[in-house]
């Protein structure tokens, strides 16, 4: 009989059989591959690997932590991006086949004269050396460097041609990303401040998702935007685009095999970090670095904002509806039935996409108050149909006998039909208040930096995804607990049979 195998040998026979290196394109035939959502990636890998199945993410650090956890082979990223991201994680490699080669250019909307202007600055840029200036500074591995240098007040700089409101991407590091302090970096950024300077403008950054950027441009939100975006036949017939100002490519990040990722770590200097020590690293990078508790604390209040106006407004909006559904004219009734019906059909996200990008597209409103209509909008669709359902279980018994004792219709709803129908009312209300709370997660898509966002943020600077995620849910479900507590102590307020009785005129002994 042959003798028992050893289980070191098994161990590894059976880790070379699962992990097979990947190292050049025609190993990722068949494979899932991640990009980022609204790139074109997906387009140029479909011409050079057959069978492929694409995996859309919103940041960066999801694909890294996707690529090491196996849950896909490959990321595709613009060569800027994966060699910063490469020297970050020893675990990962840049093929050395490029998917393709690409330009990058800003994006202005059609026929816009900014197109232009700013092709003629980009060009003195590459003639000057300032160009070659910015790409040896932001693809540098110095950060004390990497600061957007204040050109106010500069070469009689006055800002009187006007102002451009550049929209661009928050988490393509090295070339378009949000600091630790919450402010706009990056070699696009640098590149579109000194524009604005060239031309005598003024400029307004506006931070974004990469995927709202074109319909910010389009919608007339903005009016230059940029994230390491490629310049493409398809994209040149909704936007024009610059000159180019950087060429590159669009490469793969792959996991190395286990034994060269392990020889690729220093021991000399990897520390071995495990429970408490790790836990307070983790806090460190996400709260303590830079500073990093400001931004969350900056989501919190954009986040309460939120849903504290929307819940307000969308209780009087609602209250207003109900009054209508329960109108006895076919005028009032069913327009208020075919609201309720539709924003009820409607996802949340799709409602605030709308509103920004078509409804408020050419109005100069913030994004925040968009935000704030449309979910006061949909919190009324919802609110409205339980005050209906509250108003309806009041026994109509009760009306009648206040309206016999001389009560009118006013007084007949605030002293007999809404106390009782809001103890009907509130216990679903607090449950609705809680999802609307954390329905704004949703708001990154209009450029709005709330708790959520501030967290991806966060992980897009230390690729770390774990802790920041724990920590964000422990912070909304904090938020969630005190706005309960207090929807609950209203509750008892509205409800005698849950306040503490005192009958007048008895002590107690």
């Amino acid at each position: 009989m042959p003798g028992k195998p050893d289980r070191a040998q098994a161990d590894v026979s059976l880790s070379s059989i699962k992990e097979v290196p990947i190292t050049c394109l025609a190993d990722l035939k068949g494979k899932k591959i991640a990009s980022l959502t609204g790139t074109s990636f997906d387009v140029s890998i479909n011409r050079v690997i057959p069978g492929v199945t694409h995996m859309y993410f919103n940041d960066s650090s999801a694909m890294v932590q996707a690529v090491l956890a196996g849950k896909v082979s490959a990321w595709a990223a613009d060569a800027p991006v994966a060699r910063l991201v490469a020297a970050q994680f020893p675990e990962l490699s840049i093929l050395p086949e490029l998917i393709c080669v690409d330009h990058y250019g800003l994006a202005v909307r059609k026929g816009h004269p900014l197109g232009r202007q700013a092709s003629e600055v980009i060009g003195r840029f590459k003639k000057d050396g300032t160009m070659k200036a910015m790409e040896d500074k932001w693809f540098g591995a110095d950060p004390a460097v990497k600061v957007i240098p204040d050109l106010s007040g500069k070469d009689g700089f006055d800002g009187r041609a006007g102002v451009i409101r550049f929209g661009h991407d928050t988490v393509t590091e090295p070339m378009s990303y949000v600091g630790d302090k919450g402010a706009s970096l990056g070699l696009d950024v640098e590149l579109a401040v000194r524009i604005a300077h060239a031309l005598n403008m003024k400029i307004e950054r506006v931070p974004m998702n990469f995927g709202g950027l074109i319909a910010a441009l389009q919608s007339d939100k903005v009016d230059m935007v940029a994230g390491c975006m490629t310049i493409t036949e398809e994209r040149k017939k909704s936007v024009d685009f610059t000159v180019s100002y950087h060429s590159g490519g669009q490469a793969l990040l792959v996991k190395k095999a286990r034994a060269e990722a392990a020889g690729a770590r220093n021991p000399a200097v990897a520390e071995k970090i495990t429970g408490v020590s790790q836990l307070a690293a983790s806090f460190r990078r996400t709260f303590v670095t830079e500073d990093r508790y400001k931004l969350v604390w900056q989501g919190i209040q954009v986040t309460l904002l939120i849903s504290v106006l929307s819940a307000v407004f969308g209780t009087l909006l609602g209250f207003g509806v109900c009054l209508m559904r329960r109108a006895k004219s076919a005028w009032l009734y069913i327009p208020a039935k075919v609201f309720i019906r539709a924003i009820q059909g409607t996802p949340i996200v799709v409602l605030l996409m709308i509103l920004y990008y078509v409804i408020f597209g050419g109005v100069d409103i913030d994004a925040v108050l968009v935000a704030i209509i449309g979910f006061s909008i949909n919190f009324a669709a919802y609110v409205s149909e339980m005050m209906r359902t509250g108003i309806d279980a009041v026994d109509k018994g009760q009306h009648e006998a206040a309206v016999a004792l001389g009560f009118n219709r006013v007084e007949v709803f605030a002293k007999i039909t809404f106390p009782q129908a809001a103890r009907h009312v509130l216990p679903v209300f607090k449950g609705e208040f809680i999802s609307m709370l954390k329905a704004t997660s949703i708001v990154g898509y209009i450029a709005i930096q709330d708790l959520t966002k501030m967290s991806d943020i966060i992980r897009s600077r230390t690729y770390e995804a774990f802790f920041p995620l724990i920590a964000t849910a422990l912070i909304y479900f904090a938020i969630a607990y005190a706005m309960m507590f207090l929807l609950s102590l209203v509750e008892v307020k509205v409800d005698p049979k849950r306040r503490a009785r005192v009958v007048k005129g008895v002590a107690r002994s």
